[in-house]
């Protein structure tokens, strides 16, 4: 099993400057703030920059511009680089290579330009997978990320990231979102399109792979080895973070703790290492939860793996839901739900209803009834698996949920759901179908509440619009 490393990048000391490794700065320079009974700061001039002022902080020395070493090799690194997860202050890494070790530079985004502030030292990459985790970043901000073999004679692609908000903070946030990336669709064009958006984070919903058969880590490495390579997955790790949930997929089709069982650890373990993952509240699980200040909390849901004693998520799951929901601050609280909480019967009656919350209406009701009863404002279920894009309400009028709205994303590839040819005219609970392959762009206000939701196709052409409205 690979293990995160941390390389701790030094910041506070000298922001912006390049650190060398361990976060120190080279030895014949003096640390910014050293007690130097020469310097000129705090003197008698009263233009003196900090006078009487114990708080000031000295000037940081200019920056170094941030230069790409080597020439880029796509051989030794062809699946560029995946981040995840963001925190105001750390990003997590994985990477692929044939290299048996590397280094990576970190530079920070300004406008046009990019200043160095990482060199990391020579990490070893023993099985080929690199999963480290990036420390000491600035909030809000975006960066630049490249590995590079020692000697700097060769490199990778360059990948972007934005840290998450700092606490208390928020502004306007554009979020990707897809799920069901199937080989028929391949390249999944309109991932590529939304990555050219350049938003704050991209949404996994669920079947990323199609990893029906594998049994092994190897096996499951190989499914993830084709996808990360494709096309619109990896520009759009180029392009932005990930943050992801599994489907049934990423295991077996529909899989269940009684037949496949002994698949979920290898299939969990590589799933991992392709898109790493913060450790919610149980390390078996894949919940857990992501701020990105006040705007926005990321509610990353297991439907899968917890589905025992007939629940659909698990007591434990289902109790930090409610309190992670109630205690948020965040504008809106958006739920990662790999498969839809709408109530599918009026349309398809109780088709594969077992498969989805309609399949467990005990459930369903307490989440819903809970939201409800607790007044809370800006819940959003990003759901997928249904093989077709949709805008919806979460239930028909007089019902728990009928104020909430759920947006289908996807499928990036797989074969469209038929079912989507005939939408439902019966209701007005659906104002929208996408029978065609796509992802959305999520386009969010915390100032207003109000939450733009587009559908792009593999052209890159706009398929549909809504506003949804608070």
């Amino acid at each position: 099993m690979t293990t995160r490393r941390s390389v701790l990048i030094s910041l506070a000391a000298l922001p912006l400057a390049p650190a060398c490794a361990g976060g120190t700065l080279p030895p014949d320079e003096p640390v910014p703030g050293d007690d130097d009974d020469s310097a000129p700061v705090g003197d008698d001039d009263d233009s003196a920059v900090g006078d009487d002022d114990d708080s000031a902080e000295p000037t940081p020395p200019p920056p170094d511009l941030f230069e790409l070493e080597g020439n880029l090799d796509l051989d030794s690194w062809p699946s560029g680089i995946q981040t995840a997860d963001a925190l105001p202050d750390a990003i997590l890494v994985a990477l692929r290579t044939t290299e048996p070790d590397l280094v990576l530079r970190l530079g920070r985004v300004d406008g046009e330009d990019t200043w160095l502030v990482m060199e990391s030292d020579v990490l070893l990459v023993p099985n080929g997978i690199l999963n480290v985790e990036l420390t000491a970043l600035e909030p809000d901000t975006v960066y630049a990320l490249y590995a590079m073999t020692p000697t700097g004679t060769r490199r990778s692609e360059l990948a972007h990231f934005r840290t998450a908000l700092a606490a208390g903070e928020r502004r306007p946030m554009t979020i990707a979102v897809t799920s069901c990336l199937g080989r028929s669709g391949a390249p999944w064009q309109s991932m590529r399109f939304a990555s050219e958006t350049e938003p704050d984070v991209c949404l996994l919903l669920g079947d990323t792979v199609y990893a029906d058969g594998a049994s092994t880590l190897t096996d499951y490495r190989g499914f993830w080895d084709e996808a990360l390579e494709t096309v619109g997955l990896n520009t759009m790790s180029l392009a932005t973070s990930f943050v992801a949930t599994w489907d049934d997929h990423e295991v077996a089709n529909n899989w269940s703790w009684d037949q496949h069982g002994d698949r979920v650890a290898p299939a969990l373990e590589a799933f991992r290492e392709a898109i790493p993952q913060r450790e919610g509240p149980d390390p078996d699980r894949v919940y857990r939860s992501l701020r990105w200040g006040d705007a926005v909390e990321l509610i990353v849901l297991d439907c899968r793996a917890d589905r025992l004693d007939g629940r659909y998520i698990g007591v434990d799951q289902m109790a930090w839901l409610q309190t992670t929901l109630s205690t948020s601050t965040a504008r809106f609280k958006i739920i990662l739900n790999s498969v839809p909480i709408i109530d599918f019967t009026d349309w398809i009656g109780g088709i594969s209803g077992d498969d989805r919350w309609q399949g467990y209406p005990t459930d369903r009701s307490e989440l819903l009834t809970f939201i409800e009863n607790e007044g809370l404002t800006g819940v959003l279920f990003v759901s997928g698996d249904m093989h077709f894009g949709s805008v919806c309400r979460v239930s028909k009028d007089g019902e728990a949920g009928d104020d909430l709205w759920e947006v289908m994303a996807g499928p990036g590839g797989s074969v469209i759901n038929p079912m989507a040819l005939l939408p439902p005219s019966w209701t007005d609970q659906f104002d929208l179908v996408v029978a065609e392959w796509n992802t959305v762009l999520l386009a969010l206000d915390p100032e207003t509440g109000e939450v733009g939701v587009t559908f792009l196709d593999n052209t890159g052409d706009i398929i549909a619009e809504r506003l949804l409205e608070p």
